[in-house]
């Protein structure tokens, strides 16, 4: 054996050097490529030579990714599950979670989904053999349509040339990353990887931020210091736990999923006490009051006990608030969450009158709405409230784009609803018909999110969304081929005996 080895060791080494010489070929010739497409666009596009390398660099890796489009979709995905869109406070652990953005160039947020689309697109176009959920459909033209009337209305409107283009983004990017995911996450082992990678994701940045807001350095939100701001990481948070109460629920409890309670879901919890967030408290028992509605009858005592035991928590959690030093007491906590019908409290009332402000604006565009980059009046009583955007995303839709895309995200909103409540039945666990319907529930959540927030304007909030529709569409699909396959079997053992 040492003889063999001793032997063909001058063929190893060469084999290696030829390894060698053919990655230093490939590597020179992308280079080459980058070189002259600089050159090219420099020369006879006109454009400056920083703009024609980075064309260049992109288009490469383009080329290169388009052979496996799950390199560029986990990047996306992890950026639209982890960067913060907002001011980080100095000193918090989720630093390293900050979206990377300069003036004049996009941001690394909004660089992977525009990196992921583009490679999705190629893709798409080139692979025609390959069993893809339509993109270009009646209702992604329609948009199409409504997304150029829009942007013809802003310009001919004078508008803000910045929130122009700030719109034409915001309102595109959740359509791109919900064709790419439905496309990409096209089987029950894709899903089932992502879900893992998703519980790594939300799970790190949670602990990274309990354990900065113990220290002091949260998130200043008011007169109070909270564990997360944004509301794409309470709709990662709420999802995270409706999945998982889902799973303990309609799966077996083993000893993976108690591992997965205690290990995730707790820490989850508490971070979604301690935000502070009224919004996300309401979704988060809406979401489980559409989950106990739509669970088969043999379930729900099970299920009624598990929510009571997570009720349970959740109240120690606050009432311990008293104890930890530094967190908000429990009467607080309380009295946010009777703030929520509040009609005198500061925020309803600024909503309020920021609605009725933007209502009187569409009075006089009640078709075309104002357009991208349109601002409503200020507020009464409340100068700090952006002008471009609006606490309502329905009214943000109506007034940037008119009343036709609205219409048109009702009835898609509607077709969602109907599409996966029919197919809300739980066979077995290796269908992940319990994610399935965790991941459906959510939708309660976001009818809160969606009439106080403005989601359109966060690129995270509405790709969260949009991730989760994906999710939960291609996992009824999977199931009506499952049931189908299952039928046509029975047909075939069955179709002996009838003769």
């Amino acid at each position: 054996m040492d003889k063999f080895f001793s032997r063909n060791a001058p063929w190893r080494v060469s084999t290696t050097k030829l390894k060698g010489a053919e990655y230093l070929k490939r590597f020179s010739f992308h280079l080459t490529l980058i070189c002259i497409g600089g050159g090219i666009g420099t020369v006879i596009l006109g454009v400056s030579p920083a703009t024609a390398v980075v064309a260049a660099v992109a288009t490469l890796l383009i080329s290169l990714l388009v052979k496996n489009l799950l390199v560029p979709f986990y990047f996306a995905a992890l950026c639209v599950l982890a960067l913060q869109e907002v001011e980080i406070t100095p000193g918090s652990y989720l630093c390293i979670f900050e979206n990377v953005k300069n003036p004049g160039i996009p941001s690394l947020l909004e660089a992977s989904v525009v990196l992921l689309a583009a490679c999705f697109l190629v893709k798409y176009i080139l692979d025609r053999d390959v069993e893809w959920f339509p993109v270009f459909t009646a209702p992604v033209i329609l948009f199409g349509l409504f997304y150029c009337i829009s942007l013809c209305v802003g310009v001919n409107s004078g508008n803000n040339d910045i929130l122009i283009k700030e719109d034409s983004k915001k309102f595109v990017f959740p359509l791109m990353f919900f064709l790419c995911s439905i496309n990409i996450l096209s089987t029950k082992k894709r899903i089932r990887c992502f879900i893992n990678f998703v519980l790594v994701v939300a799970s790190v940045k949670t602990y990274l931020g309990i354990i900065s807001y113990l220290r002091g350095v949260g998130f200043d939100y008011g007169d109070a210091r909270v564990i997360f701001i944004e509301t794409a990481d309470l709709i990662l948070v709420v999802t995270v736990l409706v999945s998982i109460a889902a799973r303990v629920i309609f799966g077996k409890f083993t000893g993976k999923a108690l591992l997965v309670v205690c290990v995730v879901g707790a820490p989850l919890l508490f971070s979604l006490v301690y935000s502070n967030r009224r919004n996300a408290w309401l979704g988060i028992l809406l979401a489980f009051c559409l989950l106990f509605c739509l669970a088969p009858t043999r379930t729900k005592p099970r299920m009624a006990a598990i929510l009571l035991g997570a009720a349970l928590v959740g109240g120690g959690m606050i009432n311990s608030a008293v104890v930890l030093l530094g967190l908000p007491t429990g009467h607080d906590l309380k009295s946010r969450f009777a703030s929520i019908s509040d009609k005198e409290d500061k925020s309803n009332e600024a909503h309020i009158n920021e609605w009725i402000v933007t209502i009187e604006a569409l009075k006089e565009h009640p078709v075309l709405g104002l357009g991208f980059g349109s601002e409503h009046a200020s507020v009464p009583g409340d100068d700090t409230i952006n002008r471009h955007t609006v606490h309502n995303a329905f009214l943000m839709l109506y007034m940037k784009m008119g009343i036709h895309a609205l219409l048109l995200f009702l009835w898609s909103l509607f077709q969602y609803c109907f599409f996966c409540a029919r197919r809300r039945g739980i066979s077995s666990e290796e269908n992940l018909g319990w994610l399935k319907l965790g991941l459906f529930s959510t939708f309660a959540y976001w009818l809160v999110t969606l009439n106080v927030a403005p989601s359109w304007w966060y690129y995270r909030e509405m790709c969260m969304m949009a991730l989760v529709m994906a999710i939960a569409v291609r996992l009824s699909l999977l199931s009506d081929s499952a049931d189908q396959s299952q039928a046509n079997q029975q047909v075939v053992v069955d179709y002996p005996h009838r003769r």
